[in-house]
C-alpha cells in the first residue's frame, strides 16, 4: 500500500499509554464493583428476578470486557502498524470513531460517584487526541 506511512514512535507510545490507563482504571472499577455487596443488593432489587451472585459478577465482567475491547484492539493494531502495516487517513477516521464510541459507552454507564469513571473518561480523551495526532504526522509527510 503506497498511501500508508509508518506510525511514529511518539504516537505509538501515546496510544499504548492511554490504552493502558483506560484498561488499568477499568480493571480497578470492575474489581470494586464485583466485591461491593451494596451494589449487588441494589442490582438484585432492580433485576426483578431472583438473581444470584454469579450472575452479577458475570454482568460486571462482561461490562468490563466491553469497556476495554476498543483500547486493547487499538493497541494491538498500533503495534502492528508500527512494524509492518502502516497507517493512513482511514486509520485515523475509523479509530477516532471507535474510540469516541467507546467513550460514549463508558459515559452511558456512568457512575459519577466513582473516581474511576472520571479517570477512564480522561483516558479516553487522551486516547482520542493521540489517534487524532496521527493525522498530523500523516498529512505532514515527514515520516514517509
Amino acid at each position: 500500500m503506497e498511501n500508508t506511512v509508518k506510525l511514529p514512535t511518539k504516537n505509538l507510545y501515546a496510544i499504548i499509554l492511554a490504552s493502558g490507563f483506560i484498561i488499568f482504571f477499568s480493571s480497578l472499577e470492575a474489581i470494586m464493583a464485583a466485591k461491593d455487596i451494596g451494589l449487588y443488593n441494589a442490582w438484585a432489587m432492580n433485576s426483578g428476578t431472583e438473581a444470584d451472585l454469579g450472575l452479577y459478577i458475570s454482568a460486571v465482567f462482561m461490562t468490563y470486557f466491553l469497556k476495554i475491547m476498543i483500547p486493547v484492539a487499538l493497541s494491538v493494531y498500533a503495534a502492528a502498524s508500527r512494524s509492518s502495516l502502516g497507517v493512513s487517513s482511514l486509520f485515523v477516521f475509523i479509530w477516532s470513531v471507535l474510540v469516541a464510541g467507546g467513550a460514549a459507552y463508558a459515559f452511558i454507564g456512568r457512575n459519577t460517584s466513582s473516581v474511576f469513571f472520571y479517570l477512564v473518561m480522561a483516558g479516553y480523551a487522551i486516547l482520542l487526541l493521540a489517534v487524532l495526532s496521527v493525522s498530523d504526522a500523516y498529512s505532514g509527510g515527514k515520516y514517509k
